[in-house]
């Protein structure tokens, strides 16, 4: 015997057996998101900096819209090289680290060797520490011969680390080079000086290569009493003079007695402008500077006077200590980094 159904249970078993075959034919497959898998990294091998310096280092990945923000960043020494969570890596101290880069996965990584140097070690054409000895440090052979010198204590108390002169027959002299003439080149000379007392004359020189004459070579030095009373400026201030003019160059602020205390002169050849620095604080500067006479074959002496040059000597009373002479200009950051320097 037949059976008959219901004519509306028939039409919605249809729908269901039909709805539910769409359901199973409709749904999507699993899709893999290429941009969130990384097939390859790359970075350079080798890089140099110098302390104090940051760089951005450039990443290179496939696929190219891969999130770089998801890449883990790591260094093997942070006391030499710090990296930020973006590839942003800052110069710390001297040597050689590695810097890696992977996925957070760690199946794809590589890394940079980095080399940084300290940035007070480039340019220089002679370097005194005037902890032993006057010789010239920076390699270029620019040694000196001293006379009547006494070992004394430097600015942090360590003994027998800076040189005193007398005021009346202590120096050091170099022979003249090419370098030294820091002609039609960007030049900075810095170091570090404790007067006893100023100069009766017109300066106490700390360094001078020149000559008779206008235009014949340049010095550094400070002023002293005669320089006063002929109205030509204050008493202890650090001078700077080329020879071009008789100009001479003035800080608007004093080098007081029985401290140390370090100067500084900036050279920029392009601009020919000179700056003036004490303690590691620009004082002053001024345009229009001229760049010393490359012929002059004078000898360099410090702390004093050249004996060819009609002068009382200008001898220097008092002790100095690590003398830089740079064929580059320092930047404000070097000059406060050499002031603040604990050693």
């Amino acid at each position: 015997m037949k059976k008959f159904y219901p004519l509306s249970l028939l039409v919605a078993l249809y729908a269901f057996a039909h709805t539910s075959c769409t359901k199973i034919a409709d749904q999507p497959k699993p899709v893999t998101d290429s941009t969130k898998t990384l097939s390859e990294i790359s970075l350079r091998d080798t890089l140099t900096m110098y302390t104090g310096q940051a760089v951005q280092l450039d990443v290179k990945v496939r696929p190219i819209n891969f999130d770089t923000t998801k890449l883990v960043w790591l260094s093997s020494d942070t006391s030499i090289i710090t990296v930020s969570k973006l590839g942003r890596i800052e110069a710390k101290g001297e040597g050689n680290a590695k810097v890696s880069v992977s996925n957070a996965e760690k199946t794809k990584s590589i890394s940079c060797i980095v080399t940084v140097k300290d940035s007070l070690k480039v340019g220089l054409i002679a370097y005194y520490p005037f902890g032993a000895n006057t010789s010239d440090v920076s390699g270029n052979g620019n040694n000196g011969s001293g006379y009547n010198l006494t070992q004394v204590a430097d600015r942090f108390g360590n003994a027998n680390s800076a040189y005193y002169f007398n005021g009346f027959n202590s120096y050091i002299v170099v022979k003249d080079k090419q370098t030294l003439r820091l002609s039609h080149t960007d030049f900075t000379i810095t170091t570090w000086v404790k007067l006893d007392a100023y100069n009766n004359s017109f300066a106490s020189q700390i360094i001078a290569k020149r000559l008779p004459g206008l235009g014949n070579g340049w010095n550094l030095s400070i002023s002293g009493y005669d320089f006063v009373s002929t109205g030509q400026g204050g008493l202890g201030l650090v001078t700077f003079n080329e020879g071009a003019s008789p100009l001479t160059i003035l800080t608007s602020g004093a080098v007081a007695l029985n401290n140390w205390h370090m100067v500084t002169s900036v050279y920029n050849y392009t601009t020919h402008t000179l700056s003036l620095y004490i303690d590691g604080v620009k004082d002053s500067t001024f345009d229009g500077f001229a760049s010393p006479n490359i012929t002059i074959a004078a000898d360099a002496y410090i702390g004093k006077d050249n004996p060819d040059v009609p002068s009382p000597g200008y001898f220097l009373k008092g002790a100095l200590d690590d003398m830089r002479l740079y064929d580059r200009v320092l930047s404000d950051k070097e000059i406060k980094k050499l002031y603040t320097a604990i050693h």
